[in-house]
């Protein structure tokens, strides 16, 4: 809140959910293969929201793709690698996909129940298995690390570091969160009204938003911070509206160019008692000439 004043008086300004702290990211220990990274490397991953098909790369962080997770639930997860690999045998070696969790937010993956699957290769490139998700997991965004490789032997599997092939994608998980980045939506109760009419805008946007900032081209007010706004607009015309929406995980915006249309209102006559008087309007202001009217000579005023 503001507070100003001068010799005329004081004005106070209050801007609701003004000022956003957002999470910061954690530098998590770096991971990648060596060499031909198109070598087991990850093709697809599926679960939950996240639906995601790439190219081979060393190492990828999709740090915009999602999804949300409950404590003590069990999501199923699919894996599926380049078709050049070897089941895993007795001795434990051939090609794996592990997944690990961080599911206290510490910044790392070495914690006892953060290595959350070993999936080994069973004559197909297609690894299978499903996250249990602990019920002390910390309510927060958090880090999925996923990993194939070629394995030399049981417990070989290492979150961090270097490997000879295969490939390294991080993405997201939302425990229980509230805290999930917003999605911008809103719509009007309508799209084209005459001059001096009102539009009530309403926010669609997803995600457990807590601030809001309406940029209304044209419109009265211009600005506004409600969820909600009601605006008049006066002059026709074609006019953009935008909507900023933020939460503790970030912000987003929708644009909507060229979204409201006004035209132009009826004109109200002015004139209602048969008599033009001033500067009255309407279509018939005529009426009985007065005695000294000198450019009346038909008994009908006009102008």
């Amino acid at each position: 809140m503001l507070k100003v004043s001068n010799a005329k008086g004081e004005d106070v300004l209050t801007k609701e959910n003004y000022i956003i702290v957002t999470q910061p990211e954690l530098d998590y220990c770096a991971a990648s293969a060596r060499g031909d990274a198109g070598i087991r490397g990850i093709l697809n991953v599926q679960i939950g929201t996240i639906n995601n098909t790439t190219a081979s790369n060393s190492y990828t962080y999709y740090n915009t793709l999602q999804t949300v997770v409950e404590r003590n639930g069990s999501y199923p997860i699919s894996v599926t690698t380049k078709a050049i690999g070897f089941d895993v045998g007795a001795d434990g070696k051939g090609t794996k996909v592990a997944v690990w969790v961080d599911w206290n937010h510490d910044g790392d993956f070495r914690d006892t129940n953060e290595k959350v699957l070993v999936m080994n290769r069973n004559g197909s490139e297609n690894f299978n298995g499903v996250i249990n998700v602990p019920a002390d997991a910390k309510r927060r965004k958090t880090r999925m690390r996923i990993r194939s490789f070629y394995s030399f032997g049981p417990g070989d599997e290492e979150a961090c570091g270097e490997a000879a092939e295969g490939e390294v994608e991080d993405y997201n998980l939302y425990i229980n969160a509230t805290d999930i980045n917003p999605i911008a939506d809103f719509k009007a109760n309508t799209q084209s009204v005459p001059s001096g009419s009102f539009v009530n805008f309403e926010d669609t946007s997803q995600n457990n938003v807590t601030g809001w900032e309406w940029s209304v081209e044209g419109g009265t007010p211009s600005i506004s911070y409600d969820r909600n706004p009601q605006i008049k607009y006066t002059t026709p015309g074609t006019y953009t509206v935008t909507l900023k929406v933020s939460n503790t995980a970030g912000s987003d915006s929708k644009v909507r160019a060229n979204y409201i249309t006004v035209t132009q209102g009826d004109v109200v006559s002015t004139c209602n008692d048969g008599i033009q008087n001033g500067d009255e309007t309407g279509i018939d202001c005529g009426g009985s000439c007065g005695p000294c009217d000198p450019t009346c000579d038909d008994g009908i005023k006009r102008g």
